[in-house]
């Protein structure tokens, strides 16, 4: 009988022994979901007062800006205040910036700009006689069987202007040399993630996506082609910074075609141009670091007209590829108005010749 008791209140310990365990168990839990709730917490205030000085400073910083430039007695335009501006402190998004690979695209402009077939293109220019030149000129009309000349892209609130421009340079010279044979728009999405050292969708260098276009090739865009365009259009301008690091990280080369698309394969469906090249001689300044920058002329010198050299509204004409009367207005396409300007004054490119993969 003792020796069932002993048993019974070994049990009886035992048993409050486990319960004890889980209760302090259950109350360490707590207090860990106590402490990570309360650190949460804190995290989230921290950032919430992060973000809400950063809206100040940010505020402060462009109102401050339209003062300036308001203020500014040369000055022969006024800025306004935008709301929905935004200050990005790095102003670039990191991509590689392999020296050798950019030697190696420096390069080929240079023998692009050195070959027999390039020589030959500017004295054509050079002996091409001004009286011929017609009074009006419109490229719809001259290659009106080209669908991508009349074809505005949407590049929403990703900064690929760059690569949508050169794109559609290229879409449009592979349509003219064909003879329209070849109508399909090629793809900026191909530039964006496979062409290492061309940029992202914060900027980015046009010209290195021209010599992409030549050496790697091009597959076809659109909605129905190899690789569309994969950036939400949704976003519009302006778009928070925020919206585009992470999808950034997460861009990768994909060397396949979208399912919908069975013509080809990536290899097959690729497509070449002949020659990128910039029309030199640029003039060069140096930054304040004490690299070479190309100086180029903008919108504003001409706009502003106690500029030390404001453009004449023959060359804002000849800028915005139009050779006719300024009264009867101007027809442009591209995503930015100044870097429709950009590659009007120095990119061009020849592709007298294309040649295609084999199947």
């Amino acid at each position: 009988m003792k020796e069932k008791e002993d048993r019974s209140g070994r049990a009886a310990f035992v048993s409050r022994r486990t319960k004890i365990k889980c209760l302090c168990g259950i109350v360490a839990i707590l207090i860990l979901l106590g402490i990570s709730f309360i650190a949460a917490a804190i995290g989230f205030y921290l950032k919430l007062q992060k973000d809400v000085e950063e809206v100040h400073e940010t505020k402060a910083y462009l109102m401050g800006l339209v003062q300036q430039v308001n203020q500014a007695p040369e000055l022969k335009w006024k800025a306004k205040y935008n709301p929905f501006g935004t200050r990005k402190k790095d102003h670039n998004f990191p991509f590689d910036k392999n020296s050798t690979a950019i030697r190696e695209y420096l390069n080929r402009l240079s023998e692009f700009f050195n070959s027999e077939k390039m020589k030959q293109h500017l004295r054509e220019l050079t002996e091409f006689p001004a009286d011929s030149l017609p009074s009006e000129f419109d490229a719809r009309r001259k290659w009106s069987y080209c669908s991508s000349l009349h074809n505005v892209p949407n590049q929403g609130g990703c900064g690929a202007c760059y690569a949508v421009a050169a794109v559609g340079v290229a879409s449009d010279r592979a349509c003219i040399a064909s003879n329209g044979t070849l109508q399909s728009m090629f793809s900026e999405e191909d530039v964006l993630g496979c062409c290492a050292v061309c940029g992202n969708c914060y900027g980015g260098d046009p010209l290195k996506a021209l010599v992409y276009w030549v050496d790697e090739g091009l597959v076809t865009g659109g909605r129905d082609g190899c690789r569309p365009y994969s950036v939400d259009l949704s976003c519009g301008v302006p778009c928070s910074p925020a919206v585009y690091p992470l999808a950034e990280y997460r861009r990768k080369c994909y060397r396949q075609c979208q399912d919908i698309y069975f013509q080809y394969n990536y290899e097959s469906d690729k497509h070449y141009g002949s020659m990128a090249y910039s029309m030199f001689p640029r003039t060069m300044s140096l930054d304040n670091k004490g690299s070479e920058r190309v100086k180029l002329p903008t919108v504003i010198g001409y706009l502003n007209e106690t500029s030390d050299e404001p453009l004449t509204d023959k060359e804002v004409s000849v800028m915005l590829l139009d050779l006719g009367e300024p009264s009867k207005g101007y027809y442009i396409r591209n995503c930015l108005l100044l870097e429709l300007l950009f590659f009007a004054t120095f990119f061009s490119i020849l592709s007298f010749f294309l040649k295609r993969t084999s199947d």
